[in-house]
């Protein structure tokens, strides 16, 4: 991340260059480059994040399961107990 967000610095700073530089001395196709570089790994980020919230679901599902047989338990043991 540390890498990325540096990147994304040097091709802010070399954009802002690129728009006061002369043309003869032109580095637009590098800065392409960098640019398609940054958004690959930015998407690549938001992909793992998907996957990562997914791991940490699963031990609250997991309990959520045990809680929801407790509560059908005693629903149903609520349901079948004759009023009075």
């Amino acid at each position: 991340m540390k890498f990325l967000t540096g990147l994304e610095l040097l091709l802010h700073k070399a954009q802002d260059w690129e728009s006061n530089a002369a043309k003869s001395v032109s580095i637009s196709v590098q800065l392409g480059r960098i640019a398609e570089l940054v958004i690959e790994w930015r998407k690549l980020e938001l992909r793992c994040w998907n996957n990562s919230l997914d791991v940490e679901k699963r031990p609250y599902q997991q309990k959520a399961r045990q809680w929801c047989f407790y509560l059908y338990q005693l629903i149903s043991s609520y349901i079948s107990t004759p009023a009075g």
